[in-house]
């Protein structure tokens, strides 16, 4: 009797392991980041895969090189300040908005406005995080 429990807990042991690393491999879902320049015209489009833990912020940060302000408003890729309404970006890539005071990266959820900064954002399987540079 005991052999036999010993080895439907083996059993149950390994399905579990099997299904944590199934989960681990293929992870927890896909989003996608797309960049456009001033024009509108899409510079880049990147499709990740995202993990138990990740952040918004920390995936874009996997993908391309990315610019936050400091507390003096100055950019930074160390991203570590966070104002009181959220990290925003100053740059992604090549698009920087940090030169000149008429100009922002705009942040969309789906195409939609994003009403958060980055650090606030949901990662949510399929969603698309859209990033565009404005000149007002």
């Amino acid at each position: 009797m005991k052999k036999v429990l010993g080895i439907m807990l083996l059993m149950f042991v390994s399905l579990v392991l099997m299904a944590c690393g199934r989960i681990t491999a293929t992870g927890l879902g896909t989003v996608t980041f797309e960049l456009y320049d001033s024009s509108d015209v899409l510079v880049k489009s990147v499709e990740v895969d995202f993990y138990e833990g990740d952040t918004l912020l920390g995936l874009l940060q996997d993908n391309f090189t990315v610019y936050c302000p400091t507390e003096e408003g100055q950019a930074s890729t160390a991203c570590d300040y966070t104002p009181s309404y959220g990290v925003f970006l100053m740059g992604l890539d090549d698009i920087q908005a940090f030169d000149s005071s008429v100009e922002y990266l705009a942040f969309y959820i789906n195409n939609e406005y994003a009403t958060t900064g980055v650090d606030g954002a949901a990662i949510v399987d399929g969603y698309v995080y859209t990033f565009k540079h404005v000149l007002l």
